[in-house]
């Protein structure tokens, strides 16, 4: 807005007011912190304990995104699903991988961790809802 208005004046906007920017970056680096869901509560997330950092803060940061406003996870149990998928694919990262952050990331451990849980490797896994976390899109740019 351009100054203050007074009584009786209209308000002016700047064209430059209502952009967002294309890609704002993730203000909150935090690995431990709440996301309220639209539809059925509050998912309390803490990833301080996954290792390595970097794709620790990556995942974080696209959960918080995801489950945003205008983002793809909107109910409790779509986000916790989302969590505990993150979650067990940093346990086989740690094990079957070295990437330490989101540019070492290569398509043989997506790969690779599609074809674990495939092989029944995560005793979490059931055919049906597994196939769907294992596809799940990685938003992490």
């Amino acid at each position: 807005m351009t100054g203050r208005p007074r009584k009786g004046s209209s308000v002016r906007f700047a064209p430059t007011d209502g952009i967002a920017p294309a890609h704002a970056g993730d203000p909150v680096l935090g690995l431990r912190f709440n996301i309220d869901a639209r539809y059925g509560g509050n998912v309390e997330v803490d990833l301080t304990d996954v290792h390595p950092r970097p794709l620790a803060i990556a995942f974080a940061g696209a959960l918080r995104r995801q489950s945003g406003l205008g983002g793809s996870l909107g109910a409790r149990s779509t986000i916790k699903v989302h969590l505990n998928a993150y979650l067990r694919f940093f346990a086989y990262l740690r094990e079957h991988s070295r990437a330490m952050t989101p540019a070492d990331l290569l398509a043989d451990d997506i790969d690779g961790y599609e074809d674990f849980l495939e092989a029944g490797g995560d005793e979490a896994y059931s055919p049906p809802h597994g196939t769907c976390q294992g596809h799940s899109r990685l938003a992490l740019d």
